[in-house]
């Protein structure tokens, strides 16, 4: 078995990732993640070996899909709310400015204020910013070959979501995942080494309501509620 999941960041892939490698006995590919470019190798070698599962944020596309069909991989997409999807992604930065070096587009967020103007013309962009992530999102569910996540329901009551997960996947025990949702508990990842202790920031549903003002809601009603609408949450 080999499972792809490939979302938009900032949506729960962590956490979904090392629940279905509990789930299956899967191995969480290690290696650097393969570019775009380099998907064909990745995909028609024994780089990607059986029994394993990791996470990109690629767009979908019907040569990606092609290449997975090679080896039977099974794709899975998280989605969360978009405007919790901002605020995670805005700290998670702050708590990893070395992935995001000088030059990056989210670099612009080291050291300053989610009420900054860095992170407010972030929010504004359409190709360069917030509006490539939503459609990244729009992209895997008009794809119609992923495995749909969503991250609140997952939240809510992850062994109805996961027992759905896994029937589209492969079905096992219920014993199985309930070992798997206590193992990868927030606070048990958080232990397991000091990245995910920072990756983990809050798991939870509705922080944005603690981050974002006025100013934040005008700009996602003016630029993106299509876009929100289409990936199934309400805007506000």
């Amino acid at each position: 078995m080999r499972i792809v999941i490939a979302s938009p960041p900032k949506t729960g892939n962590v956490w979904v990732k090392n629940l279905l490698a509990e789930i299956y006995d899967l191995n969480i590919f290690a290696g650097p993640k393969p570019s775009p470019e380099e998907l064909k190798k990745f995909f028609t070698t024994e780089i990607f070996q059986d029994n394993s599962i990791f996470h990109e944020h690629y767009r979908a596309s019907e040569e990606l899909f092609a290449l997975g069909d090679l080896v039977d991989a099974k794709w899975v997409t998280t989605l969360r709310n978009p405007y919790d999807t901002f605020v995670s992604l805005f700290y998670y930065v702050q708590n990893f400015p070395r992935l995001f070096p000088e030059g990056h587009r989210l670099s612009v967020f080291h050291g300053e204020s989610i009420n900054g103007p860095a992170a407010l013309d972030y929010l504004a962009s359409d190709s360069e910013g917030f509006g490539a992530l939503l459609d990244l999102g729009e992209d895997w569910i008009a794809g119609g070959k992923s495995i749909i996540i969503r991250y609140e329901d997952l939240h809510a009551n992850p062994m109805k979501e996961l027992k759905k997960v896994t029937a589209q996947i492969q079905d096992v025990p219920k014993k199985k995942i309930k070992t798997a949702i206590k193992n990868c508990s927030a606070e048990n990842m958080r232990q397991r080494d000091e990245d995910l202790e920072k990756h983990i920031r809050k798991a939870s549903v509705g922080d944005w309501r603690n981050h974002l003002g006025e100013k934040h809601l005008e700009i996602i009603r003016a630029k993106h509620a299509e876009r929100i609408n289409q990936l199934g949450y309400s805007v506000h």
